[in-house]
């Protein structure tokens, strides 16, 4: 949920109004998946609250100290696949911090769903499976390609600012020559949603105490970063190297212009966060 929320806030116009209402968006967020009844949607806000709160003391100051290194690399030129990993590698595991300490909360919320509310929270799912195959595994493989291609333009644009011409056909040349296609994208999603599903039904089978709900959610966290398949775990490892690869070759595309625009952008989270640890205080 607080990965969740950290893609949400990251799109506001500042990190810190997002943050101080993302209990809110989150069970905007949650309902709408599984449409919750009175009494799971208090459960369901008490959990985000106490884990909002806990992520605020205790993870926070690392977005600091990782975003700082992220700001010094973009305006220094330094940006490598190492260092575009070494953060990946932070940032997941910021989120696993967070989720054991959630997983007997999420547990309480989980152990209350009813059949028709995971056959809700399935037909959404379906739903945007459903238009994730219009947007990108229709038409030709031309199609596809441009349309995966446009949605990395509209991720690099909310760092660095407009993209040039040049710097889109650019993008699309790179994307174009990582070893995977959109099948294979939409294969794994698959993948991960089964393994939620799962989840569902292992925490509503066997009801876990607090740690044994720890250790569930550290297995599902465990399968979907790092398979047990080896077909899957190639692929994975496949799309993490390829995707480092892209992003540190494009940034190095990037004009100075465009590189301070993301480095004033970054400062601006970076001071956001400064400023809720103090909101916590």
């Amino acid at each position: 949920m607080t990965a969740c929320a950290v893609l949400i806030v990251a799109a506001c116009s500042t990190v810190r109004f997002g943050y101080n209402h993302a209990d809110t968006v989150l069970l905007l967020y949650v309902d709408n998946y599984l449409d919750l009844d009175e009494r799971q949607e208090q459960l369901a806000r008490d959990a985000v609250r106490k884990v909002l709160a806990w992520h605020r003391v205790h993870e926070l100051p690392g977005y600091v100290n990782e975003l700082t290194t992220v700001r010094d690399n973009i305006e220094t030129g330094r940006v490598t696949p190492e260092n575009v990993a070494a953060l990946n590698e932070a940032i997941t595991a910021s989120i696993e911090r967070t989720l054991a300490f959630a997983a007997p909360l999420l547990s309480d919320v989980v152990q209350t769903l009813k059949p028709d509310q995971i056959a809700h929270l399935r037909r959404k799912i379906d739903k945007n499976n459903a238009e994730f195959k219009r947007q990108y595994l229709t038409g030709t493989l031309d199609d596809q390609q441009q349309a995966r291609a446009d949605k990395l333009v509209e991720q690099f644009e909310r760092w660095f600012g407009k993209l040039d011409r040049h710097q889109r056909d650019e993008l699309r040349a790179l994307a174009d020559a990582r070893s995977y296609d959109n099948a294979t994208w939409f294969a794994e999603r698959q993948r991960r949603q089964q393994l939620l599903f799962a989840l569902i039904n292992d925490v509503q089978t066997r009801k876990p105490t607090g740690e044994q709900a720890t250790k569930l959610l550290a297995r599902y966290i465990d399968e979907f970063e790092r398979p047990r398949h080896a077909d899957a775990r190639a692929v994975n490892e496949r799309m993490r190297v390829n995707t480092r690869r892209l992003i540190a070759d494009m940034i190095g595309r990037m004009t100075d212009a465009q590189r301070a625009t993301a480095v004033k952008r970054v400062q601006r989270w970076i001071d956001d966060f400064r400023l809720l640890q103090t909101d916590s205080a």
